[in-house]
């Protein structure tokens, strides 16, 4: 599986981030590549069981690899498409 960085989507103007994984045939070739892309508005609204489990106080946060921050609980308007990696110092 390959997952791509934040982007906002050229179509649709909305944050996302785009999966990939290869379809092998049995001889180890690959036949074709499922893509999709995944909307950031319904990601921050899906993890409603984890929600549901964290401590009063405590936070969740989703961050990319170029260090985007992707979902947020709780408050996400507050944090999206945040780069803290400009501003923090680690």
């Amino acid at each position: 599986m390959s997952i791509g960085d934040y982007q906002v989507g050229r179509i649709t103007g909305k944050p996302s981030f785009n999966l990939s994984y290869p379809v092998i045939d049995p001889a180890g070739r690959v036949q074709a590549v499922v893509f999709a892309a995944l909307d950031l508005d319904w990601l921050n609204g899906s993890d409603y069981a984890l929600q549901m489990q964290l401590p009063a106080g405590a936070t969740w946060t989703k961050i990319d690899g170029k260090g985007t921050i992707l979902a947020r609980y709780p408050a996400p308007e507050k944090w999206l498409v945040a780069n803290p990696c400009q501003t923090w110092r680690f």
